[in-house]
């Protein structure tokens, strides 16, 4: 299993210090972001092609594999079923990754000493770096409003 977390609260000093409205915009950008990301790792996994690979998987199924740095390639489909973001908004908290039945998933973003990584939720992460700027940017700015 592999996981970003995002977590807001070491930034406020108290939950309870935020108004409602504060923390409305705060789980707004959580959500935001953490849904953008999940939905972009599954894209990436299941569209495009690769250069990897060809090979057989049993008697009429082949399966173009991803090369070494590329998003992995859908091949059952598990991994990209298995991308969940989850929440904790009493924390200010979210998990976006690939749960327990997609333990694969780590293996691909890190590599195994047979297999060069392909990497799929950092590069996704990085690839989105303006936007989570932006959103979490933005909830700042709503949220300063609360103060004024």
């Amino acid at each position: 299993m592999i996981e970003m977390t995002l977590d807001l609260s070491k930034f406020t000093k108290s939950l309870n210090d935020l108004s409602k409205g504060s923390q409305h915009e705060a789980k707004k950008a959580i959500a935001k972001v953490s849904y953008k990301i999940e939905g972009d790792c599954k894209s990436n996994i299941s569209s495009g092609s690769r250069s990897g690979r060809i090979y057989k998987r049993g008697k009429s199924r082949t399966h173009q594999a991803s090369a070494p740095g590329e998003f992995p390639k859908t091949d059952y489909g598990d991994l990209g079923a298995n991308i969940k973001a989850e929440f904790n908004f009493s924390g200010l908290e979210s998990t976006v990754g690939s749960r327990a039945s997609a333990p694969h998933g780590f293996w691909l973003e890190f590599g195994t000493p047979k297999m060069q990584p392909r990497p799929w939720l950092s590069r996704t992460i990085n690839e989105n770096k303006k936007f989570i700027e932006q959103t979490f940017d933005d909830a700042l700015n709503n949220i300063a409003k609360d103060f004024k």
